[in-house]
Order: C-alpha cells, then structure tokens, then sequence
C-alpha cells in the first residue's frame, strides 16, 4: 500500500483520465475524458430534469460538450457549441455519449451497478451474528 497522502498531494493529483473512441462516422478518433466532480454533477442534474420535464433535446450534445477533447484532456467544447453540436450525425452522438457514460460510471448501466454493489451479501442478511 502507498504512503497516505496530504491534502496538498490530493489537491495536486491529475485523476481525470482520457480514452480514444474510434468514430467510423467521422472516420477518425476522437478523445473522451473523465468529467470533473463539477461537471458530472451539473451534467447528471440536467439530464434528470431534462427527462422529468420530457424535453432531453440535445442532451447527446450535452453529453459531447462535457467528453470530447484533446489529448491533454483539456474539453475541446463549450456549452454555447451544444447547438451546433446537436446537429451532428445521432449515430455519432449516441457513440460519443455511450462512451462517456461507461468512461465516467454515469447513465442507467452505472446506476444498476452501483445498486447491485449496494445489495446486501447472504451473511450480512443473514441477522446471525
């Protein structure tokens, strides 16, 4: 096991990760990276509301703003681009935003994980002692 670190050595650590995606749409690679804390809360907060109301237009879009970027993991995207975003090939957005959400454990498969990892074992239900 490591060394327990410092806030400052938290505070520091560069955790948020890139893949590269194959979009044969584009016939090109593309990057994802790990959402911060931030932006997948913001992100999860829209969606839910956006699919409370009914309306989730352009939430693919969404979800490529907050993913793609550069090799470096710097968001290649802002909020203002999500329109012209949304006009982009679905096929493509849904590939984009598939890969975001198993990248960053968001959207349904994640939350069916994260609720089987939650059941309780057979000894913990057990009640003996």
């Amino acid at each position: 096991m490591t060394e327990t670190l410092t806030r400052d050595d938290i505070l520091k650590l560069d955790d948020c990760k890139v893949i590269e995606l194959e979009m044969p749409e584009w016939d090109t690679t593309v990057y994802i990276r790990t959402m911060s804390g931030h932006e997948r809360d913001t992100l999860e907060m829209e969606a839910r509301r956006m699919l409370k109301t009914g309306n989730a237009v352009d939430l693919r879009a969404r979800y490529a703003a907050y993913s793609l970027s550069d090799p470096d993991g710097k968001r290649m995207f802002s909020d203002l681009d999500i329109p012209r975003l949304a006009k982009k090939s679905g096929i493509a957005l849904d590939r984009i935003m598939e890969a975001s959400e198993r990248h960053n454990r968001i959207g349904p498969a994640a939350i069916e994980e994260a609720e089987k990892n939650l059941e309780p074992t057979p000894s913990e239900d057990s009640g003996s002692i």
